[in-house]
């Protein structure tokens, strides 16, 4: 990880590694932006370029006028589609939950009959 040192993507260079490892063992890295700002970078994010700044690039295209951030490039099909999902994965996450509850409740219900007939 040594060798990483000073290597630069983006606007973002390795000025040394963190003691921070990830829940599932992601090594962290200590990166300099372009703009000074220190910020701690994982890993397999800075090795494959997926992080291309502290944020200041996002930031500084917002504020270019011919930047148009209402203009959605997914179709609106696409959009439906997700709302779709969305609603079917709430609705299954409150039957998850209902269900969970009635089999407790039977549990306990059990288990107080039990205690009722000991």
């Amino acid at each position: 990880m040594t060798k990483l040192v000073g290597k630069t993507i983006n606007q973002l260079t390795v000025v040394s590694h963190s003691d921070r490892i990830g829940k599932n063992g992601q090594k962290y890295l200590w990166c300099r932006c372009s703009c000074s700002k220190e910020v701690e970078v994982r890993l397999d994010n800075f090795s494959r370029a997926a992080i291309k700044s502290c944020g200041c690039a996002r930031a500084s295209a917002r504020k270019k006028e011919d930047y148009n951030f209402s203009i959605s490039s997914r179709p609106a099909e696409v959009l439906k589609i997700s709302e779709e999902r969305g609603r079917q994965g709430a609705i299954r996450r409150r039957i998850e939950d209902l269900t969970s509850k009635y089999t407790l409740k039977n549990e306990l219900d059990d288990f107080a009959h039990c205690a009722d007939i000991g």
